[in-house]
């Protein structure tokens, strides 16, 4: 039994080890096989909170190792010494420039590297890898992605073209549709202000509308790593940074995938290791 402290910002509920306790009338209290989940207030305002409690076990930042796959694991990177998934329900190939390198330290054994030219805004990054989407992220109303990424500038030094800056991590968009049916996870600001923007997850699926979830700047720093973790289930988007949760939103309809998820490029200057989806 994996014996596990992850308390969420989130005052709804807390993570803790430990046995069952008998609850006073009008609260709840059950044990996971890992986990044990305390809810402090009335059950009947947190049924929803329950279905994605169970997708966030599973996206936490504390284990002690590299990721292990499951029977939920559709696709599953290490990142050591190849750029290729570990695990794919679809296909394995991968594409793209990386600057993955014998040697790199990532969070755990080797990490991929994505980098670019300082100061050229540029649609043909230095380094960025793609994946078929198909099969390998999930289209239907449950899922996870996670994975820790490292910063090679403060979020503050991020530079671009123009008064916006957008440094992508994540993006799969189509080239015909445009940003009208997109999926992208980027940091932003505006060039003029010195405190960088949120890290956004922003989803676009036109005409039937758009959200976003996001995780502050403000806590991060380079040279450091972060674990990233985004939830979903059917009416509702959570984001985790470091096990806590940021923010969350109501959703609609991820668009249809087009053929290839994007890491990396479009500015972005740092590490990423432990893909999990």
């Amino acid at each position: 039994m994996l014996r596990i402290l992850w308390r969420c910002a989130s005052p709804q509920f807390s993570y803790l080890r430990g046995r069952a306790v008998r609850q006073k009338a009008g609260d709840s209290q059950w044990v996971s096989p890992i986990l044990q989940v305390r809810w402090q207030m009335k059950i009947t305002a947190y049924i929803k909170v329950l279905s994605i409690t169970f997708l966030c076990l599973a996206a936490s930042a504390v284990f002690a190792g590299p990721f292990k796959p499951d029977s939920h694991t559709l696709f599953l990177a290490h990142f050591d010494t190849k750029i290729t998934p570990d695990v794919a329900k679809g296909s394995s190939a991968a594409y793209g420039n990386p600057g993955i390198t014998s040697g790199n330290k990532g969070k755990f054994g080797e990490a991929l590297v994505l980098s670019r030219v300082p100061g050229v805004y540029s649609l043909n990054p230095v380094s960025q890898v793609q994946y078929d989407a198909d099969g390998n992220f999930p289209r239907g109303e449950e899922g996870t992605m996670e994975f820790y990424f490292y910063l090679l500038q403060n979020p503050e030094e991020f530079d671009g073209a123009g008064s916006y800056v957008r440094v992508e991590l994540f993006r799969n968009f189509s080239a015909k549709a445009g940003d009208s049916q997109a999926m992208y996870l980027y940091f932003a600001r505006l060039r003029d202000r010195k405190v960088p923007g949120p890290l956004y997850f922003w989803v676009n699926n036109r005409p039937e509308g758009s959200f976003n979830c996001y995780a502050p700047t403000s806590v991060m720093q380079k040279n450091k790593w972060y674990h990233l973790a985004i939830s979903w289930d059917k009416s509702k988007i959570y984001m985790f940074l470091d096990g806590k949760l940021t923010s969350d939103a109501s959703r609609v309809n991820f668009p249809t995938l087009w053929p290839r998820l994007e890491i990396g490029g479009y500015l972005f200057d740092g590490l990423v290791d432990e893909l999990r989806i």
